[in-house]
């Protein structure tokens, strides 16, 4: 048995882009062979802690674009300590600490304000949403309710000036304050797959809140990796190891469209978009020869793009042109050429490339 150097991160906050500020710095020694309970023993000793009356929360983060990653079983502390091993360095993946008072959750007393942003309709107290065995087994429920009117929001933000907006957020307690409806949703369902309690509705489901969106959201970071392959498989293990949620292959499947969705964006909307991409392009590289074909209803056909950068090289290379296609796999399809040729050291230059329909004359 071996013990590893850990930073611990304290009384601070994480901010809406998932960054841990204001924080105060500790260190502690943790065994490797060491529980999650061992763990906040070690880390609730060394910061003096009274876990009886505050709840303490463990986060870290892999790089600086993933979400943190929060303990909540041996396996998490397992998943740490061999990611730990391979880089001993103190500063690297330090423990961010969370301290809350246990929320004391009275039926009917608790509400959670909810800033209605994006709609127009007065909201209303909602008694038929709640959840219940959650912050320590307790019972309870928290109602949701909202503001319709201008006055009753300026007079909430007042009161409570720290909007959140991050839907990712774990923390509830009263008077909390949330951007819109989606941000305290998805903030919901996030919290009770980790605490392993449902929402009771009307319409009650033995299913807990794993949906496509929310499991989406929390594996981003694995699938913006471009040197990552991340499959169903994986999503399901990942699941299961973390949360101790198990999904079907079809449900693991389309968390990851969700995910890359978010990664990549609408096709629809990225397309709307070339004309802007391609007009920034021209005042970039001045000079370029940049080319958008597209249909008589207004569709995308053709474009052609051959940087002045690439013009300008073609006269220190080869007199050799090689073009070559590639199918596309997105969802539109389509054909990707390139014109290729090589320099003085023996080195591909790209030229120009295309993308078509197919490879055929009126392209």
């Amino acid at each position: 048995m071996s013990n590893l150097a850990v930073l611990l991160y304290f009384n601070g906050r994480w901010d809406p882009s998932n960054k841990y500020i204001n924080y105060l710095a500790d260190g502690v020694l943790i065994n490797t062979e060491s529980t999650f309970a061992t763990l906040i023993s070690i880390i609730a000793t060394q910061l003096s802690i009274n876990t009886s009356t505050s709840k303490v929360e463990i986060r870290y983060k892999i790089d600086e674009w993933s979400p943190p990653i929060q303990f909540h079983n041996y396996m998490g502390v397992k998943v740490y300590v061999e990611t730990k091993k391979e880089r001993r360095d103190m500063t690297k993946y330090p423990l961010c600490v969370t301290t809350t008072e246990p929320v004391n959750l009275e039926t009917n007393s608790a509400l959670i304000p909810l800033l209605c942003s994006d709609t127009s309709e007065d909201m209303r107290v909602i008694h038929n949403s709640y959840f219940s065995n959650t912050f320590n087994g307790i019972g309870e429920a928290i109602g949701l309710i909202g503001f319709g009117s201008c006055e009753e929001v300026d007079e909430l933000e007042e009161l409570a000036p720290d909007i959140i907006v991050n839907p990712n957020h774990s923390l509830f307690e009263k008077n909390q304050v949330y951007k819109n409806k989606y941000v305290l949703t998805s903030a919901l369902k996030r919290h009770s797959i980790l605490k392993h309690f449902q929402f009771k509705t009307r319409r009650s489901s033995s299913i807990r809140q794993a949906t496509k969106s929310v499991v989406g959201s929390i594996i981003v970071g694995k699938c913006a990796e471009p040197d990552v392959i991340y499959t169903p498989k994986d999503i399901q293990r990942d699941m299961l190891a973390e949360y101790d949620v198990r999904l079907t292959y079809m449900q693991a499947w389309r968390a990851k469209e969700a995910a890359l969705e978010l990664v990549r964006g609408d096709p629809i909307q990225s397309y709307a978009k070339l004309p802007s991409y391609f007009c920034i392009l021209e005042v970039t590289y001045p000079c370029s020869h940049i080319r958008l074909h597209k249909s008589e209803d207004d569709r995308f056909l053709y474009a052609f793009v051959a940087l002045f950068t690439s013009i300008k090289g073609w006269e220190y290379c080869r007199s050799i042109v090689v073009v070559d296609g590639t199918f596309l796999k997105g969802a539109y399809k389509g054909t990707l050429l390139t014109a290729n040729t090589l320099d003085a050291t023996e080195s591909i230059l790209p030229l120009a490339y295309a993308i078509v329909d197919s490879e055929n004359d009126a392209s």
